[in-house]
């Protein structure tokens, strides 16, 4: 029995500066599980560093969705776990959609599966 899908993603941005906004991770971790269905459980948390990479968390009733950009890199990483099934092209499109760029990684985990 499958616990649920883990999908990961890493994204090499093609405009840098956008690595550095804080008001879009929070952004992003709002609307990628409303646009999945999924249920935010509350605000994501979102926090800078002094280098000015970003990282943010939300809970969801279903798990969590998590983002951290790396601006020296020109890297942003996305994690979702959730129990409940979503599209995964879906959540591509939205990651896509806040970070234009070259996907470097991305790999879908079931979770649970023998």
């Amino acid at each position: 029995m499958q616990l649920g899908s883990h999908w990961i993603a890493e994204i090499e941005a093609f405009a840098p500066e956008m690595l550095v906004e804080p008001q879009r991770v929070m952004t992003f971790l709002n609307e990628l599980p409303r646009t999945l269905s999924l249920q935010v459980l509350g605000m994501p948390a979102v926090q800078q560093s002094d280098d000015g990479s970003v990282r943010g968390v939300v809970l969801l009733s279903e798990s969590h969705a998590s983002a951290h950009t790396d601006p020296t890199r020109g890297l942003v990483y996305v994690d979702l776990f959730s129990c409940a099934s979503f599209e995964m092209e879906e959540a591509r499109r939205i990651f896509l959609q806040f970070w234009p760029g070259v996907i470097k990684v991305e790999r879908m985990i079931h979770r649970g599966e023998p």
